[in-house]
C-alpha cells in the first residue's frame, strides 16, 4: 500500500482538519495509507518540509506559495512547488471574551494579542495587515502562541485577543464552548 504524508498545521487548526478529510478519503477511495504530520509553522514549515521531501501534499496558505516558489522572505531560496487546489477561502478573524471593550484590529494597540506561534505563516499574515493598517509592532505586545495555547490564555485573561485561523476550525469549537467570545473580523 503506497503511503502519502500530508503536512498540515497544528492538531485541531484549518489546514490539519482539511488533512484529516483527504486522509480518510485517500484511505477509503483509494487504498492509499495516509500519514498527516503536525506543523507548528504551517504554512512556512510545509514548504521546508515539501522541499526536502519530507511531506508528498503540502497545506499552505496561497500568498506563501508564491513567495516560496520564487524564494522570497522567510524562505531562503526557491523551493520547486505547486499549486494543486484551493482548499478554503476563509477569512481571518479574531476573538475576544465576550465582554470585552475590543472590537476592532485598531483596538488592539496596547493590548495582548496571540498571533500565532513565532516565524509562522499567521505571524507574517498579522505583519501584513498590521503594517497595512499602520499599526506597529510595538503598538500591541504580540503573544506567540499556538491556537490552542492562544484560547488557554485567552481563557485565564492572559491576553486580550486571539487572533485564529479561517473554518473548519475545531480549536475554535473547542474554545467556543468552553468561554463566552466575540468574532471579529
Amino acid at each position: 500500500m503506497a503511503v502519502a504524508r500530508t503536512g498540515t498545521s497544528e492538531r485541531g487548526g484549518t489546514f490539519w482538519t482539511e488533512g484529516e478529510a483527504i486522509s480518510i478519503l485517500l484511505e477509503r477511495e483509494h487504498q492509499i495509507k495516509s500519514e498527516i504530520l503536525e506543523a507548528g509553522q504551517a504554512s512556512i514549515e510545509n514548504a521546508r518540509r515539501l522541499d526536502e521531501n519530507e511531506i508528498d501534499l503540502a497545506f499552505m496558505a496561497s500568498n506563501w506559495i508564491g513567495r516560496a516558489y520564487h524564494g522570497e522572505k522567510p524562505f531562503q531560496q526557491p523551493i520547486d512547488i505547486r499549486m494543486v487546489a484551493p482548499a478554503n477561502c476563509g477569512a481571518m478573524f479574531f476573538i475576544t471574551r465576550a465582554n470585552s471593550v475590543l472590537r476592532n484590529v485598531r483596538d488592539m494597540v496596547g493590548k495582548r494579542v496571540s498571533i500565532g506561534p513565532e516565524g509562522s505563516g499567521m505571524v507574517q499574515h498579522i505583519h501584513t495587515i498590521f503594517g497595512v493598517l499602520g499599526i506597529a509592532f510595538e503598538e500591541f505586545t504580540p503573544v506567540y502562541l499556538s491556537f490552542e495555547e492562544g484560547g488557554k490564555a485567552l481563557e485565564k485573561g492572559e491576553i486580550d485577543a486571539q487572533w485564529q485561523c479561517p473554518y473548519p476550525n475545531k480549536v475554535m469549537k473547542s474554545i467556543s464552548e468552553r468561554l463566552d467570545i466575540r468574532v471579529s473580523i
